[in-house]
């Protein structure tokens, strides 16, 4: 009894062992079977997990693209361009002769004042600051009289007059000359420096270095000025105080345009 026992207990622990692996093999073939077959779920299922998992390709580098040439330019651009050069050497030259020419009348275009000093048939002598300046009245000379076209008949001696255009130390080389109407003689001013010996409402008396009294009338335009420009009133001016005049001189009197102190300044 006891034997019997104990080989259906062996019996029963081995059952399940056996069991198992009579299942196992029936797997492994039926696993073997659907593996071969084509369009089997495990081959699919094969075929998913490995692309799945395989890495994907690095991406190449895109082509450079080199630039396209440009087109040529046509024959018609050609001859534009061409063209273009010519016209724009042609003005250089013209600017550098232009350029010599005002180098050998000595200086740029300026204006000339002087007074007439003498007439000859084509011929005009002024005379300024600078000396006397002679100039000839070509055909290409522009004369001008109150707005309007003259001739050198009117154009006089003890005229002052106006010319336009290149000079050296001498000779001026005319294009327009001024007639004026009215004299355009420089205005001359008589400045002096000295100290105020007497100042009223309508005049100021000052004495010069050379200890001669000067007298100036004060007029309505008469500006009085400090030592630092700013403008100030006649009454600020005391006796004593050096100051500098300046005046338009009449034949009768001595007006002053400015007077301005020199107070506090050595």
């Amino acid at each position: 009894m006891k034997h019997d026992f104990l080989t259906r207990q062996n019996y029963t622990h081995s059952l399940p062992k056996k069991l198992f692996l009579g299942l196992a093999i029936i797997l492994s073939i039926v696993a073997l079977a659907f593996s071969t077959r084509p369009g089997g779920n495990l081959e699919v299922f094969a075929q998913t997990a490995t692309s799945a998992t395989k890495a994907s390709p690095r991406p190449t580098a895109s082509p450079r693209v080199s630039p396209s040439p440009s087109p040529s330019a046509s024959p018609s651009g050609a001859i534009a361009t061409e063209n273009l050069k010519e016209r724009i050497d042609r003005i250089l030259d013209q600017r550098e002769a232009k350029l010599e020419e005002l180098h050998q009348a000595g200086q740029r275009r300026r204006v000339f004042l002087g007074e007439v000093q003498r007439i000859t048939e084509r011929t005009v002598t002024i005379r300024n600051r600078r000396g006397s300046q002679s100039f000839t009245v070509g055909a290409d000379v522009v004369l001008v009289r109150n707005g309007k076209a003259a001739t050198i008949d009117d154009i006089a001696v003890g005229d002052w007059i106006g010319v336009i255009g290149f000079a050296d130390k001498e000779t001026i080389q005319p294009q327009i000359v001024v007639i004026p109407t009215t004299t355009i003689q420089p205005t001359s001013y008589e400045t002096v420096i000295g100290t105020i010996t007497e100042v009223t409402r309508t005049q100021i008396v000052v004495t010069d270095p050379s200890q001669n009294e000067q007298t100036f009338q004060i007029v309505r335009t008469t500006e009085f000025e400090g030592s630092d420009g700013n403008a100030i009133r006649r009454e600020d001016l005391e006796t004593e105080t050096q100051v500098i005049v300046v005046s338009k001189p009449t034949d009768t009197q001595k007006p002053a345009t400015l007077v301005r102190s020199l107070a506090g300044q050595r």
